[in-house]
């Protein structure tokens, strides 16, 4: 019965190691794209090179960008349902709903404008 447990409990440990690497790969493949799996050579010789970390620069970068994308595009939609949100409730004369309408019509504009601002800042680049 012990030697079960143990068995199990390396089988656990092997796992445990495994999983963050089969997470890169899945990541970077649906990044990527499956014919250009970066990663994968990093994990795989445990080395950072030269061409690996530009490689790793570049998909850090498009991953950012693809959150900063679907950022603005949340944010145009906060935009619009909080000036919808406005107008209906100056027609029933709703204080508590204008307030909430005005604050998510501001943050949906800071998210549309996050890009920019982070750009402006110095944050990001181009």
């Amino acid at each position: 019965m012990n030697k079960f447990l143990t068995k199990g409990k390396a089988v656990k440990v092997r796992l445990a190691k495994a999983i963050p690497r089969i997470i890169a790969v899945a990541v970077s493949t649906a990044v990527m794209g499956p014919s250009q799996v970066y990663a994968s050579d990093v994990i795989t010789s445990g080395t950072f090179n030269t061409g690996n970390a530009d490689n790793l620069t570049n998909l850090m970068g498009s991953i950012i960008g693809m959150m900063l994308t679907i950022a603005r595009y949340a944010g145009m939609a906060l935009t619009i349902w909080g000036i919808v949100k406005t107008v209906m409730a100056y027609k029933d004369d709703n204080v508590n709903e204008i307030t909430q309408g005005i604050r998510l019509a501001i943050v949906g504009i800071f998210l549309v404008a996050l890009k920019s601002i982070l750009t402006g800042v110095g944050i990001l680049t181009g």
